[in-house]
């Protein structure tokens, strides 16, 4: 699990990834509302989630880490490409 302003609308945002390997994003609309979008689907084994800026152009982006991944470790970085 994850807390941060991933799309810069001053709003605190989720991330997390699911029992069945499904990466989402809440994104916070307004006190008690989120807008659930699915990142990516089937993504078993996330150990851990983080949103930061890690590209360099200080947009937050979403980065997991999973294990067991066809017998890897594996990051995974997805960069914010716009912002609101």
């Amino acid at each position: 699990l994850a807390l941060g302003d991933i799309n810069e609308d001053g709003l605190l945002d989720i991330a997390a990834g699911t029992e069945s390997g499904d990466i989402v994003l809440l994104l916070k609309e307004s006190a008690d509302v989120y807008e659930t979008h699915v990142v990516r689907q089937g993504y078993r084994g996330i150990q851990g989630i983080v949103i930061a800026p890690l590209l360099g152009d200080a947009k937050p982006d979403l980065a997991t880490i999973t294990s067991g991944f066809a017998l890897r470790d594996r990051l995974s970085v997805w960069e914010q490409k716009s912002r609101p």
